[in-house]
């Protein structure tokens, strides 16, 4: 509510605020916005989590956030990325869009989180052939150790 106060300027941000206990392996999370999520199983198994859309923080006063949850296994990897991933263009000015994200995760199950993300790294410049993007690239992998 503080953010969205006196906001003439209509500035707002995504975010994707989750909570892991330990003990369950559960990945309680609420969506302000951001793009859903992708899960790695340990078994190579790509899964993007269905997430409820949520509404972005500062947009509006009174949003109410709801919590939903995932189960999470061992050496299941969380990415969490920012809208440059999925909207980098190419000089033809074509999105890398979900499925070629998707797609360089596939077989990522068994390298490291920082390996994952030097991938999806490598992939999008490869895509992106030089083009300038307009939007932040931004990535987090969280990985189940125990």
């Amino acid at each position: 509510n503080q953010l969205a106060e006196n906001n003439e300027e209509g500035m707002f941000v995504t975010t994707f605020l989750a909570v892991y206990d330990l003990t369950t392996r559960e990945l309680t999370f609420s969506n302000g916005g951001h793009n859903p999520p992708y899960v790695v199983r340990a078994d190579g198994a790509v899964e993007q989590v269905a997430v409820r859309p949520g509404f972005v923080l500062g947009g509006m006063e009174g949003i109410r956030y709801r919590n939903q949850s995932i189960q999470m296994g061992i050496h299941d990897k969380l990415l969490l990325y920012t809208d440059g991933v999925t909207e980098a263009v190419n000089p033809q000015f074509e999105l890398y869009a979900e499925s070629r994200l998707e797609k360089v995760l596939e077989h990522t199950e068994k390298i490291s989180p920082k390996e994952t993300i030097e991938k999806i790294i490598g992939a999008l410049k490869e895509f992106a052939g030089g083009a300038e993007q307009a939007d932040d690239i931004t990535m987090v992998v969280l990985q189940i150790c125990k």
